[in-house]
């Protein structure tokens, strides 16, 4: 299905700009940025979980949570997280918790070593992953 289409079917109008570094142009659609595919994924610096929707990229980005202990280490991506901790869409979360993921469909539980389960038995969606 065509991104514009689904946009249409939930209300969303497109704001659209040229994106940098990138041939094509870059949508903010509410919570992600969405760019059409090229050859590869877009580079992005800022931590980020993404699909593929058709012919389009489909990404969501955020700032990594600061950290707040002295004996840190690289978490999954760009973010840092302490002893006991995961993290998720740049929320930090303690080891046992349970929380639903950054894709807004599947749970996930912070378990030992800062390793982060989750479950994949709903299918990701743009709606879920932008607009929830």
């Amino acid at each position: 299905m065509d991104i514009q289409y689904m946009l249409l079917l939930v209300g969303l109008t497109i704001t659209s700009t040229t994106c940098t570094g990138i041939s094509g142009l870059k949508m903010l659609v509410g919570n992600c940025v969405v760019t059409k595919i090229r050859q590869e994924r877009p580079s992005i610096k800022r931590d980020h979980y993404c699909i593929r929707v058709g012919q389009f990229y489909v990404c969501r980005e955020w700032q990594c949570s600061r950290v707040s202990c002295l004996d840190d280490k690289p978490g999954i991506g760009n973010c840092r997280v302490c002893p006991g901790t995961c993290i998720d869409g740049g929320k930090v979360y303690r080891e046992g918790q349970v929380f639903q993921s950054v894709d807004g469909v599947n749970m996930c539980s912070c378990g030992a070593k800062n390793v982060k389960r989750c479950s994949h038995r709903r299918r990701v969606t743009f709606i879920s992953l932008c607009l929830i």
